[in-house]
């Protein structure tokens, strides 16, 4: 049996938080891949199933804040072969879905 290919859109995903290590736990399930669009000071995630992007500071006007994820997480999507997913996870509806 086939094992589903997932996509993970993530934002300031901490190597060690909650969002990453269920994502780690889902790895005996699933063949996974995580875009991680890092802000503020979090750092890169080391991880070779982790596309880490550092995007530009997130000033507090949500229409910029939300351009600037998704442009960053569309930039960083090129990087991989986003079409070789079955299904894209974003845990969060803005801006990691709109990403």
């Amino acid at each position: 049996m086939l094992r589903p290919a997932v996509l993970y859109v993530e934002r300031s995903l901490p190597a060690d938080g909650l969002v990453m290590n269920q994502i780690k736990s889902l790895r005996k399930h699933v063949d996974d891949h995580t875009l991680a669009v890092q802000v503020g000071g979090a750092p890169p995630i080391v991880d070779d199933r982790v596309t880490s992007v550092r995007c530009p500071f997130f000033p507090k006007v949500e229409a910029v804040k939300g351009s600037l994820f998704v442009r960053t997480a569309r930039r960083a999507a090129c990087l991989i072969d986003a079409g070789a997913f079955d299904l894209v996870h974003a845990h969060f509806g803005y801006p990691d879905g709109l990403g």
